[in-house]
């Protein structure tokens, strides 16, 4: 990935860093907020604070990972927008996501409002699918999935520009060839494809992957991201079997914290996920820009995106 377009988890360390693109100030803390470490995430929060002071930035958007009992005072630091519960070794733990905007960047109440219906309807709606139902379909359709090898062609970097292109209006990073071929390259993502019967990539889903290095040892997690099909391939499950395939892949792998971040106004993302048995955690107010097709109405270069994590 080239400087324009950092990590989506990103930021991992001891500075936060400003994120021009998104007009955010953003990072992912290194120590492990527990009795004791209450000082270094009262000073990291007043990092951010600065930063955002010095560069006219209209977000913080911070991460910790933080033991259950600590939960309240952090709270007391910044807003909590999402939990992600963790598992096995890092039990009693959580990644808490802090955010905090100026008052240009609120989400207009009305929103907010019409974004929780539409959550609310999809969370008591939704029917969890089968993994054979899933891949079942995929093939009575003629499609079929792969995870994508590195040495990605230039028709296949066309292929998905165009996908990309047609779902998105603006996106979180420059949309160009060669911040997708960056994306698909790094040796930091998975990417899983959908083609078509004439081997043409209609359908792509991406999993970023970072270790924290944390005091307590360290902590391997996944991001889900950057999913999008054509929309005459729509509806016909692409999109939940390639995420299938990164879990499928990123479980073998030994990666066992799993989430994702989808567009709170876009029925199809969030469907996918409660589908594929998600738990939603929470959500990020006017957190970075994106725009596409949307069943929510809402203004701005900025969305709201709904948190959502595979339970251990």
């Amino acid at each position: 990935m080239n400087n324009e377009q950092k990590s989506s988890i990103g930021g991992i360390g001891r500075k936060p860093y400003y994120d021009r693109h998104n007009d955010r100030v953003k990072g992912f803390f290194d120590i492990v907020i527990r009795d004791g470490k209450e000082k270094e995430a009262y000073e990291y929060v007043g990092e951010a604070r600065r930063l955002k002071e010095v560069s006219g930035a209209t977000r913080i958007t911070l991460r910790m990972i933080v033991y259950k009992d600590s939960i309240g005072m952090i709270s007391q630091l910044m807003n909590t927008e999402a939990l992600i519960p963790l598992n096995k070794e890092w039990k009693d733990y959580l990644i808490l996501y802090l955010g905090e905007n100026e008052r240009e960047r609120f989400t207009p109440p009305e929103v907010w409002k019409a974004e929780n219906m539409l959550l609310q309807q999809l969370l008591q709606n939704t029917q969890r699918q089968r993994r054979d139902e899933i891949f079942q379909r995929i093939r009575e359709n003629g499609y079929r999935i792969e995870i994508l090898d590195k040495n990605i062609s230039s028709r296949e970097i066309r292929e998905v520009f165009e996908i990309y292109r047609e779902a998105f209006t603006r996106y979180t990073f420059p949309l160009t060839k060669e911040n997708i071929r960056g994306l698909i390259t790094s040796p930091q993502t998975l990417v899983a494809v959908a083609r078509d019967f004439n081997d043409k990539i209609v359908s792509i889903s991406v999993a970023e992957i970072a270790t924290v290095e944390t005091d307590l040892g360290e902590l391997t997690i996944s991001e889900l991201s950057d999913e999008a099909t054509l929309r005459a391939h729509r509806r016909r499950g692409l999109s939940q079997a390639c995420i299938l395939s990164l879990i499928d892949e990123l479980y073998r792998m030994g990666i066992g914290v799993i989430y994702e971040e989808a567009r709170a106004t876009h029925i199809g993302v969030n469907k996918a996920a409660i589908r594929l048995g998600f738990n939603y955690g929470g959500r990020l107010m006017q957190h970075c820009v994106i725009g596409g097709d949307k069943e929510v109405y809402s203004q701005g270069k900025f969305e709201d995106l709904n948190v959502f994590y595979l339970p251990g």
